[in-house]
């Protein structure tokens, strides 16, 4: 029982196996006509006994969840449009022939 108190879960189900297992025998050893009494006594006996052994037991899964306040990396997304342009090569002083400018997108 003091297992149970202790919220250790293999004294747990050790002391449910050893209660269940007691009613079975205080059934079998009981006079036929005074066995569902005796069991349903043992039951309940059992049962207030057990108000301390499984004290706080609770079928929902335990999450542990220990994040650090502000986490160590935080992405920045900017949506921005990022146009990516080649500048044209000056031309050398007094050469008057116009160059097309041309802007080249890269490959993605």
């Amino acid at each position: 029982m003091f297992g149970g108190f202790l919220r250790i879960t293999g004294a747990r189900i050790l002391w449910t196996l050893w209660g269940s297992s007691n009613i079975w025998v205080i059934w079998t050893a009981s006079p036929v006509g005074g066995r569902l009494l005796a069991a349903a006594l043992a039951a309940a006996v059992w049962a207030l006994a057990s108000t301390l052994a499984l004290r706080g037991l609770t079928l929902r899964p335990v999450i542990h969840n220990h994040a650090p306040a502000t986490p160590a990396f935080s992405p920045e997304f900017r949506p921005e449009p990022h146009i990516h342009a080649t500048l044209p090569t000056p031309t050398p002083p007094g050469d008057d022939t116009p160059t097309p400018t041309v802007i080249q997108f890269p490959n993605r």
